[in-house]
């Protein structure tokens, strides 16, 4: 370890090993479709479990399967995203980490595979574990639940995270530790839960600091010492400005919440795509180093605030016409994240928003009352109004053929743009192919895309024309979409009253000393006054032109 940062409070934190430090789903994935024939799926795991346990001597062949995944095949297994730079910074800081893993030195079914030697083989091979260092203190392998609990219990840890809510809430496990339970959400009250490593990184060490990148850098080779300037702090990343050899660069540090998938991995493919496909106006990518979340990209002096008037509406419809020829030779590429490539898909997604919501709408009663007597009713309405709209070629249900879907950057507002000289656009973290519909829905949606009426009329007919040539149903997909998109952003509106959003932003300090009530009073006007424009106006948009004004305003 090159440095350590003095650190006054010294935690002990304890983590499980498989499914928490560990990611196998590529593994279950392979075997699921490759030997069992069994389908895509989010969660192919339970699937393949399920299939197994139907059959005879089900529960059996499942346990087969498990022992070849944490067994022989563990070395195809990932750290989940952001686990390293969490036990980097908490060896770092001072703090102390325990690994504590349920797992018997052989399987029931394989006496051959040694599985605790397998796993230790792993952390070796992740640098997680090595001759000159490793960035745990201990590693612990217990032969049943009990004694895996009574560990935790000897060590008195402040923490400790897993992905099993049975361990966490076994009777007795030491209450004065603090739970995570890890992957899944949960309404048990007793528990932290989080989904992501970046979110327990920003609740147990709080916002990466200019020390520890240094540290981090300083072992990369990467920034020259004392030359690090902050830039901007956010819950996905934040970015750092620094010279070196008298030219400016930008260190990305990405802050991963999403499930199999990196934010910096897509980026990074995004952007060496576009650069070798000509494309200008984007940062060049420097460096990406997947252990830490950095990526290093060319710096563009931001000159003015950027303003989507005529003319720069104009390079945005530009930036839409080469992401459009470029989607056309159909490099491989995957979905955008939230990608919506038929009407259900819009649908599902507005559902899975709602159910967060509708989970945590007893904390409010006014959120809970607008969901109930004014979302759902309107919802439906809309939902039953884009079925009947949708273009007679496909139902409702089957997804857009691949030619016609759109290279997508997902969030192309003004605070995603530069201007100097030439409009740069420079948040990729997201890109990914798409319905067009959704890139030109979400353009006219975004709360940061101040525009007028004459301007909306304008990107609504230059998209068309961009799109309807290959695409002949496109205007009447925009028209059955678009509130269903609408409807979305309503709901992108309250996520303020999620409580884990809270408990990550108490670290951040442009979130220290806001009123949290004031903040969901006022995201709760803009859903509101969304809502109200969508429910009058769906049937007609884009002929009415009233609500952009009003509701733009509303953002101040």
């Amino acid at each position: 370890m090159d440095s350590k940062i003095q650190d006054p409070q010294c935690l002990r934190i304890g983590i499980d090993l498989d499914n928490t430090i560990i990611s196998y789903e590529n593994i279950f994935h392979s075997i699921a479709k490759n030997h069992f024939l069994i389908k895509e799926s989010e969660n192919i795991k339970n699937d393949l479990r399920s299939f197994l346990r139907s059959k005879k001597n089900g529960e059996i062949e499942w346990q087969k399967v498990q022992a070849d995944v944490y067994g022989k095949y563990i070395l195809k297994a990932k750290l989940f995203e952001g686990v390293y730079r969490f036990l980097y910074r908490a060896k770092i800081n001072g703090h102390k980490i325990f690994i504590i893993s349920h797992k018997t030195r052989f399987s029931s079914c394989d006496k051959t595979v040694n599985l605790r030697k397998a796993a230790t083989e792993f952390l070796e091979g992740k640098e997680i574990l090595n001759k000159s260092f490793q960035l745990f203190d201990e590693l612990i392998f217990s032969n049943t639940r009990a004694e895996k609990i009574s560990e935790i219990n000897r060590l008195g840890l402040d923490f400790f995270i897993d992905d099993l809510q049975e361990v966490l809430n076994d009777h007795k496990f030491n209450n004065n530790t603090c739970k995570i339970l890890f992957g899944k959400p949960s309404v048990d009250s007793t528990l932290t839960s989080f989904e992501f490593w970046g979110e327990i990184e920003s609740y147990i060490l709080g916002n990466i600091s200019k020390e520890e990148i240094q540290i981090i850098s300083n072992k990369l080779n990467l920034i020259p010492p004392n030359n690090l300037e902050k830039y901007h702090s956010g819950l996905n990343s934040s970015t750092w400005g620094f010279t070196k050899k008298s030219k400016k660069f930008v260190l990305k540090v990405y802050s991963e919440n999403k499930a199999n998938f990196s934010r910096r991995d897509n980026e990074y493919s995004a952007l060496k795509l576009l650069e070798s496909n000509n494309f200008r106006n984007i940062p060049k990518l420097i460096y990406t180093n997947e252990k830490f979340g950095f990526s290093v990209i060319s710096h563009i002096e931001n000159t003015n605030q950027v303003l989507l008037d005529d003319k720069n509406l104009n390079k945005v419809i530009v930036f839409i016409k080469s992401l459009k020829n470029l989607s056309k030779k159909l490099p491989n590429f995957d979905l955008a994240s939230d990608a919506c490539i038929s009407g259900q898909d819009i649908v599902d997604q507005i559902q899975r928003r709602l159910n967060i919501l509708l989970n945590v709408s007893s904390t409010s009663t006014n959120m809970n009352n607008f969901l109930r007597c004014k979302f759902l009713p309107t919802f439906d309405k809309i939902v039953e109004f884009s079925k009947k709209n949708w273009p007679k070629n496909y139902s409702f249900d089957q997804q857009i053929n691949k030619n016609l879907l759109l290279l997508n950057p997902s969030d192309i507002a003004a605070h995603n743009m530069i201007e100097n000289r030439d409009l740069f656009f420079i948040d990729f973290e997201y890109f990914g192919y798409d319905d067009p519909v959704k890139t030109v829905s979400d353009f006219l949606l975004h709360p940061k895309n101040k525009l007028n009426s004459m301007l909306i009329k304008k990107w609504i007919s230059e998209t068309e024309l961009i799109f309807k040539k290959d695409d002949p149903d496109f205007s009447q997909r925009f028209k059955a979409s678009w509130p269903l998109y609408g409807l979305c952003w309503v709901l992108i509106f309250l996520k303020e009253f999620d409580p884990n959003s809270w408990t990550i932003r108490k670290h951040f300090k442009s979130f220290k000393g806001i009123d949290k009530d004031y903040v969901k009073f006022k995201q709760l006007a803009k859903a509101e006054h969304l809502l109200d424009y969508i429910r009058l106006s769906y049937k007609n948009f884009p002929n009415k032109r009233v609500w952009i004004k009003d509701l733009k305003n509303s953002e101040n």
